[in-house]
Order: C-alpha cells, then sequence, then structure tokens
C-alpha cells in the first residue's frame, strides 16, 4: 500500500509518504544501476516535540529538505525545500519545534583559504523564514555547521563551533535563528578545536591537540580560565572522549579504554578528576555511537558492533519502544535514531546486509509504525547475499575476523572453489561488518565470492589491536590478508587459480602489495584511490591530517628506507599480474599522482597495467555516473582475469 508519495509543484513541491514498490521479476544478473542507485533517502529527524518528520529526499543528483506534518492526513502535501541548484543537503537537525537546521558544503574564500567549507540555514516547518546563519558575520568562517548546544530554554538561538582560519581552532557563537546574526561567546584558544557546554547551555569543556598530545580542558565561563582536566600523548592513545554533561553539573560521560581493553562509556568526576563509575561496555569491541533524546541532553542508549549494529539501551521505556518495533519486523536490524522529549515517537533506519535499509516512523501511543522510504527500492532482499562471519588465525596466532559472501544460493562448503575477491578496506583504522555494501552485491551476483577481512591495525576491537598495525603496511598487515586466502583455500572456499585481490585507499595499497609480495596466489589486482609510495603519502599525511595520522604508516626520518621497500611504486619490478588502476582526478585524501607513478613504473617495467582516470570524482565514490564506470571497469577486468562466471 502507498501512503507516501513524492509529487513536485512549482516552486513548492509535495511529499505524502511512500512505501516504495521494489521492482518485478528480472533475470538473475542484476544491472549496475541497480546496485548504483544514490539512496533515496539519507536523514530524518523528528521535531521535539513529535509533530514534524524532516527527511533529506533525493531529487535529481543532490538532496533537498522535506517536512511532513504528522498530525494532518497521510494524504496531505508537504513541502520541499530547495536552496538552488549548487546546493546539495547533508544533515538536517531540529533546534526547536519550529526551527529546522539543515547542513550543507559550500566553497568558501577567506584570506590564507579556498577550499570547502561547511554552512547551516536554518527554516520553519512550512519552508519559512529561511535564513543563511552566520551570513551578517564579518569575518566569514570556514566550518560553520557543528552545534554545541540547542539551547531549549532559548528557543530562538543555538550555540555553534565555529573555525575562523585554518589553525582549525574553534570558538563559540551564540546564533539567531530567525535573523542570523551571531555573536562570540568563547573566543578561540590553542589548541581546542571543540567546545562542549553542561546542561544549562554553558560551555564548559574543551578539546585540543599539538604535535605530541591530546588535552581536555575544564572551562570556567565566568573567568574563561582553561585548566587541563586530562592529557595524554598520541602514542599511547589513552581513549578519553567526554559524550556529555549528566544532570549533576560536576559528572560527565566519556567514552574510555580505562582499564585497558576495548571502549566503554563512564561516568567521570570533573572536580576529583576521576572515573566515577562503569555505565556501559561489551568488552570484545569499542563503543561505537550512543543513543540521545532529541533535545540532545538525556543518554537513551550505547551502540557497539560485534558482528552488526546493537544497542544497550539505558532507559527502559526506549528499551520497550525498541522492542516493540523490532517485533514488528522481525527480519530487520533496527536502529533508532531519534527519539521525542516525551518518548512517545521515535524514527528508526532498518536494514541488513541483504536490504539496504528504509526509514520508519513509529508512534508509540496509536501503536502504528510506518515506513518513510527506502535507501534504494530497486533491489530486493531476496536477491541478495548475507554476510558469513568467520575467524581464523594469522602465522602469529592473532585471532583474525571477517565476512564471506557467497553467489546467491551458494551454500559454504556445498560448491567448493569458487573465483574469489579479496577485499580489505580502507582506513586503515576503520573495520567491516555485516551490513548492505553496494560493491559486495554486485560482485557475488557476478559469481564471485567475497572475503573481507579485519585485519590488525582494524579498529573497533580495541587500542591494542589497533596498535598493532602501526608501522605495518605491507608487512604483518599484509601477512594477515595472505593468511585469509591460504584459509579460504584450505577450507575448499576459493579456486587457488582464480583469485583476485581489490580495495580502495588503503586496500588499495594492500592489493598492490599483494600483486608485489604474492603474486603466485593472486590472478590480478585493481587499486581504487590507492597509495603506492609511502614515503610521499607520510609527508602529505602530515599536512591534511596530522602527525597522528601518519604515525600509522611510519616516521619519515627513521622509517625511510623501510618505507621505500613496502612502496609498491619501488616493487614494480616484482609484478607479476594485470593491474587495474582507478582514481579521481579531485582526489584530496589520496592524490591522484600515487596512481600515476605506479601506472608509469608498471609500464616501465612492461608490466600489464590499465589506468582510468575517474574525472570529477574524489576519494569517494559518491556521483552515480562515477560507480557506474568504476563497476564496468570492474567487471570487464575481472571478466577478463578470472574468467566468465554464471552468477
Amino acid at each position: 500500500m502507498c501512503d507516501w508519495v513524492v509529487k513536485l509543484r512549482l516552486q513548492l513541491f509535495a511529499l505524502v509518504f511512500c512505501v516504495l514498490a521494489s521492482s518485478g521479476a528480472r533475470a538473475d544478473t542484476i544491472p549496475i544501476q541497480y546496485f548504483t542507485l544514490p539512496p533515496q533517502f539519507i536523514d530524518i529527524a523528528l521535531s521535539p516535540d513529535g509533530r514534524h518528520m524532516a527527511t533529506l529526499v533525493l531529487s535529481e543528483d543532490r538532496y533537498i529538505v522535506a517536512i511532513k506534518d504528522l498530525e494532518t492526513p497521510s494524504d496531505e502535501p508537504s513541502v520541499l525545500f530547495d536552496a538552488g541548484p549548487s546546493v546539495s543537503f547533508e544533515w538536517i537537525r531540529w533546534a526547536s519545534p519550529e526551527r529546522l537546521l539543515v547542513g550543507f558544503p559550500q566553497i568558501v574564500k577567506t584570506s590564507g583559504f579556498t577550499g570547502i567549507g561547511t554552512r547551516m540555514i536554518a527554516l520553519g516547518p512550512q519552508g519559512e523564514s529561511a535564513v543563511l546563519l552566520g551570513s551578517g558575520d564579518k569575518k566569514q568562517a570556514i566550518l560553520f555547521d557543528e552545534i554545541v548546544d540547542h539551547l531549549p530554554y532559548e528557543p530562538n538561538h543555538i550555540l555553534v563551533n565555529v573555525v575562523n582560519d585554518r589553525s582549525g581552532y574553534s570558538e563559540v557563537r551564540k546564533v539567531h535563528l530567525y535573523t542570523g546574526e551571531s555573536q562570540q561567546v568563547v573566543k578561540s584558544k590553542k589548541p581546542v578545536y571543540r567546545w562542549m557546554s553542561d546542561q544549562n547551555g554553558q560551555v564548559r569543556l574543551g578539546t585540543g591537540q599539538t604535535k605530541t598530545e591530546r588535552l581536555i580542558y575544564i572551562r570556567d565561563p565566568l573567568t574563561e580560565r582553561l585548566e587541563i582536566l586530562w592529557s595524554n600523548s598520541l602514542e599511547k592513545r589513552q581513549v578519553f572522549s567526554p559524550i556529555a554533561f549528566s544532570q549533576n553539573p560536576d559528572v560527565i560521560v566519556v567514552e574510555s579504554n580505562h582499564g585497558g581493553g576495548p571502549t566503554a562509556l563512564y561516568e567521570y568526576s570533573l572536580s576529583q578528576k576521576r572515573f566515577l563509575k562503569r555505565i556501559f561496555g561489551n568488552g570484545r569491541v569499542d563503543v561505537s555511537g550512543v543513543l540521545m533524546n532529541n533535545a540532545g541532553h538525556r543518554l537513551l542508549g550505547v551502540n557497539y558492533v560485534l558482528d552488526r549494529t546493537e544497542t544497550h539501551y539505558l532507559d527502559p521505556e526506549t528499551e520497550k519502544l525498541a522492542k516493540k518495533v523490532q517485533g514488528s519486523i522481525p527480519d530487520s536490524q533496527i536502529q533508532l535514531l531519534d527519539v521525542t522529549f516525551d518518548g512517545q515517537r521515535a524514527t528508526i533506519f532498518a536494514g541488513s546486509d541483504t536490504d539496504p535499509g528504509r526509514y520508519l516512523i513509529f508512534d508509540r501511543k496509536e501503536s502504528w509504525l510506518k515506513e518513510v522510504g527506502a535507501v534504494n527500492s530497486a533491489l530486493r532482499s531476496e536477491d541478495l547475499s548475507p554476510m558469513i562471519p568467520v575467524s581464523y588465525s594469522a602465522r602469529d596466532g592473532l585471532q583474525i575476523s571477517g565476512y564471506l559472501t557467497l553467489p546467491k544460493d551458494v551454500k559454504q562448503n556445498s560448491q567448493p572453489f569458487l573465483p574469489t575477491i579479496i577485499l580489505p578496506h580502507g582506513g586503515p583504522t576503520a573495520r567491516d561488518w555485516q551490513r548492505y555494501d553496494y560493491q559486495v552485491q554486485f560482485l557475488v551476483n557476478r559469481g564471485y565470492a567475497v572475503f573481507q577481512m579485519n585485519f590488525r591495525g582494524s579498529s573497533g576491537y580495541g587500542f591494542d589491536f589497533e596498535k598493532a598495525g602501526y608501522g605495518q603496511w605491507g608487512q604483518a598487515m599484509q601477512d594477515d590478508i595472505t593468511d585469509g586466502v591460504y584459509w579460504l583455500i584450505n577450507q575448499g572456499v576459493s579456486d587457488p587459480n582464480r583469485i583476485c585481490i581489490y580495495g580502495a585507499s588503503y586496500g588499495g595499497y594492500a592489493a598492490l602489495m599483494g600483486a608485489v609480495r604474492t603474486p603466485d596466489i593472486f590472478q590480478c589486482s585493481v587499486s581504487l584511490n590507492g597509495v603506492s609510495d609511502l614515503n610521499q603519502i607520510v609527508k602529505y599525511a602530515k599536512k591534511s591530517i596530522g602527525p597522528f595520522g601518519a604515525m600509522h604508516i611510519g616516521n619519515e626520518r627513521t622509517d625511510r628506507k623501510a618505507l621505500r621497500q613496502h612502496s609498491p611504486l619501488n616493487r614494480a619490478d616484482d609484478v607479476d599480474i594485470p593491474v587495474l588502476l582507478v582514481h579521481g582526478n579531485y582526489d584530496r585524501t589520496v592524490p591522484i599522482d600515487q596512481s600515476i607513478q605506479m601506472a608509469k613504473a608498471l609500464k616501465n617495467s612492461e608490466k600489464q597495467v590499465k589506468f582510468v582516470v575517474l574525472e570529477g570524482s574524489g576519494h569517494s565514490l559518491r556521483q552515480r555516473r562515477h560507480r557506474n564506470r568504476f563497476l564496468t571497469e570492474l567487471e570487464m577486468f575481472l571478466g577478463e582475469h578470472l574468467g566468465p562466471n554464471t552468477p
């Protein structure tokens, strides 16, 4: 049944919520375009009083705002707010029942800086009284979209972290939601890049970082004096991240690995400078996020990821709400996104590894659950393949977790010797888990098994596991990947003569190092926006993400020889398999020169290489045309070097 549908009407648009029907019967081979369809919805937010719901919906190739009055009939038209063809909104949040905030990137030109900045617009629930926040400021900000406090007792104002220069140090400004004007309430102070307020709207904490350490400061609102609350060297990486103030102004909630192991949530006393009690920690994996009420002042739950995202609820009523929703859609993994102040309404994301996901809204009092829209309505869950959690031992005994995804209707161990894609993740301080991945599903639909592993250096398993990867690019981290390939072969899953390694970013580096170190176990290698020269990327990383980021790779002075040895660029002669290099010419994370030089080195060594430039693409394949081009190139390359496959 269709309750809601999107329709256009001159300057105003109408949004009636719709359960978007998926496509009908089709061939087993799903067209590339189905996988690369951009998300139809990317955000959803409830007003604090629960009356209005806002979403970001796709309009051609960008996102605009849709606002629905939930007290009106379901077929009542809603308003879409569009700021023009150059603006694509990225997030939405209600500041009060009468003002919605929307954030978007924008080219900013200031003295000494030209690049992507951030901005916010405030508007009413009917799309009225829209104003660009901070537009009247004499000094144009670089970053102007990080909310410090909604100031619920001052519904016409919010507090915002503002960065005005390239130093990255932030000040706090109080912004009027109807005029856009702002006034400074906290001056920027080196090295603070983020501020936090208490339950009364007083800015009391600052987070800063130098070249060698991370610091948390207590701020006295009267004297503006800063006192160090906590400090730790970046190398030791003891986690201490303030999340929110409790109702007690002397107590904050922090995420920390206090006591060792993965992170957990704790209560911490500011006056005593000590941990008071442990709120929650899984013990096996880090905290991955928290659930707050939409006023942002009450902690409702803690998220963590084992094989999938799970929530430990701290509020009994919220837990009851979640269980009721889960009971209505038992086959989906649900995640509460937003809960109104009174707890009567909530927004939910429901999805899984075989479901791109959909947004829903639940009303506890009326006991109804409605679908707002699907992320990708072109795909059916029954056509997709589940990710199977597995684990294996690395050569030094370290346990490595991973995920094996098999072509549809192929069961583990039932059809041995499958053509296989080894897919190490990027980061490398990231991790894979059970969730929908359009590239994985595309590959298994084409008949390949796909194997992803969380090698040492991955995040989420505690700092010791992450630190085990420091300085191990191309070494122990690469060994973990290689050991996973041997495990697959020994399990009878993979055809040892039909294995290709593909990755993006760090994964692209790992794919190239696979071609360098172990060309005997791979038949081809694919690098998307990958690193090839460690010495150069260390220098670049220090400029773009600071010395802490470069520390993961190695020291450019003391490790110069090792960095050279473990750079694919310097090992082109060792490559004996075909290589596909794909890179976006707008990539600012890994400059395209990394692939340009690698392509030249391979050609000079008379190796088989194809180099594809994605014009206008950055580090992520955000535009559909770039996704289409990449998957087309990937499919042709794999078909040529692994042989044809029948899903």
